[in-house]
């Protein structure tokens, strides 16, 4: 086998690598309506906060009790339905998922998790009832299983564009199925709404993705020795890190342009009639 013929298969393999890695890239890309952990919020009531609207005399920023971080939300509401709800910007997600991480008594009036459509209409629900069960609505309500009482525990909730449906997961449990909801529209809108009778509880950290606490950090051989320089080139390496993260959407555009450039030229060389014997002849010729 000659060398330039192994210079072009190695240089074709390097070329298919590079464009399965920005698909890979686009299609691993998640969504959800948006996030929050209220931590540097004030304490007070929360309408008026980011960007959260509703009911501003049942839902307060609190931070006794907390699930992550330094503030959570409380809720106390004795004079009928209350809602709180975010609405995110002019672009719908087709396809994403939301966990919301409350804390109530499973004797205490019905809680509901809502994600909605741009004007507030149902897409989906799970409610969280007074007989420490949990439901959802497909063409009726379902009740699924228990949720524990008065500890924290995370409700998430799926959605795909390609039929609508939507599977939901408590306390980190089995998921459900997917199943038709009140809408197949796209969500805009995560709503939580509350019924009154002495109903008290909490909600905090609203994510793509379950909470993952970060662990403390174990020192370095580097660091043990030379704590100074140790110190000195740990932080080196998270800017060296960090820096990669903040370029990474320019280096995708970089190798996007790469493969682009290239796949031109083999379309302009299979028009003219070439062949992958002879496509890299002008760049490698006369090469060793």
């Amino acid at each position: 086998m000659s060398r330039r013929f192994e210079k072009k298969t190695i240089f074709l393999i390097i070329l298919t690598i590079i464009s399965s890695l920005i698909l890979f890239v686009t299609q691993v890309k998640a969504s959800t309506i948006f996030e929050d952990n209220f931590n540097t919020y004030n304490d007070g009531e929360l309408v008026g906060q980011g960007a959260w609207d509703g009911d501003n005399t049942i839902f307060s920023v609190e931070g006794t009790e907390v699930f992550e971080g330094e503030k959570a939300v409380y809720w106390s509401n004795n004079s009928g339905t209350a809602k709180a709800v975010f609405t995110i910007g002019d672009n719908p997600v087709p396809d994403g998922r939301i966990v919301v991480y409350f804390k109530k008594s499973n004797a205490t009036p019905k809680v509901v998790l809502d994600i909605e459509n741009v004007s507030g209409g149902s897409i989906s629900t799970v409610n969280l009832k007074n007989n420490g069960k949990w439901e959802i609505y497909t063409t009726e309500y379902v009740e699924q299983g228990n949720y524990p009482d008065n500890v924290w525990f995370p409700v998430e909730i799926e959605w795909r564009s390609s039929d609508g449906e939507k599977r939901y997961r408590v306390n980190e449990g089995s998921w459900t199925d997917w199943v038709v909801s009140e809408s197949t529209a796209s969500p805009r809108r995560l709503a939580i709404l509350t019924i009154s009778g002495d109903n008290v509880g909490y909600f905090d950290y609203i994510s793509e993705n379950l909470y993952e606490e970060v662990p403390t950090p174990t020192p370095t051989a580097l660091e043990t020795i030379f704590p100074m320089g140790g110190t000195f080139a740990s932080l080196c390496l998270a800017y060296i890190r960090q820096l990669a993260t903040d370029l990474m959407p320019v280096i995708i555009l970089l190798l996007g342009l790469f493969v682009g450039f290239w796949s031109i030229l083999w379309i302009e060389h299979i028009l003219k009639g070439g062949t992958i014997d002879n496509f890299f002849d002008p760049y490698f010729k006369g090469k060793k």
